[in-house]
């Protein structure tokens, strides 16, 4: 089952981490929430102009809480295997 909550502080709008991908996108984390639902978005923003603002593009996953950590678990098992095979 998805947490559910009826308010996000402010503080859970800005993302838990960022990912440089290129000159101009980055990968934003952010926690999101839906009717009352929590979830990670995990989602390509890209820049709009010099001044380095960004707007988030179609291109990204909603993953509910109850699978985070298989998400995060098959990311490490992946890791492990481009290492093996020399591709990182």
């Amino acid at each position: 089952m998805v947490q559910k909550s009826n308010n996000m502080p402010e503080e859970n709008k800005k993302p838990l981490a960022i990912i440089q991908k290129n000159a101009s996108s980055q990968i934003w984390f952010q926690e999101r929430s839906y009717k009352g639902f929590r979830y990670l978005d995990i989602r390509t923003y890209v820049q709009i102009n010099n001044a380095g603002d960004y707007i988030p593009s179609k291109k990204g996953i909603t993953l509910g809480t109850t699978v985070i950590g298989e998400f995060a678990r098959k990311m490490n098992e992946i890791n492990k295997l481009f290492h093996e095979r020399k591709i990182l």
